[in-house]
């Protein structure tokens, strides 16, 4: 099996890497949480390292030929002693939106969350199909 792509909107026969096309590599919250993008015969599989969020708190939308990621989380801490209090507040986002290739099956994009790590499968097809879609976290 190849590890190469055929986008029929770039010349040539391109790398699993054009997925990251739109999501800048110095982009701070890229950084943050690492993605690894997988090819097999039948599927492409993004698994995100993603700690600290809940199964709900991930919006995932498949549209436009853009897989778009967002995630936010919100903590408050407080801790009193005799002469101070402590409040921290703590907000955690995700932002990122990746270029899909054609052959993606937009009906067929399922998503897990477990120990931290987002899984994203997205089904091929040999045939290109327009839609939209919201993806619900398991």
């Amino acid at each position: 099996m190849s590890n190469k792509i055929k986008l029929d909107n770039f010349p040539a026969e391109t790398s699993v890497e054009e997925f990251l096309k739109s999501d800048e590599p110095s982009n701070p919250i890229a950084l943050l949480y690492p993605i690894n993008i997988r090819e097999t015969d039948h599927k492409y599989e993004f698994e995100i390292a993603a700690p600290g969020f809940k199964k709900s708190d991930f919006n995932i939308i498949s549209e436009g030929g853009l897989l778009t990621i967002t995630a936010t989380s919100e903590h408050e801490k407080t801790k009193e002693a005799d002469n101070f209090t402590r409040n921290e507040y703590i907000r955690s986002s995700i932002n990122r939106s990746f270029s899909l290739p054609e052959d993606i099956l937009v009906g067929h994009i399922s998503a897990e969350y477990h120990d931290g790590i987002l899984t994203i499968d997205l089904k091929k097809t040999n045939r290109f199909l327009i839609g939209k879609k919201h993806v619900k976290v398991e």
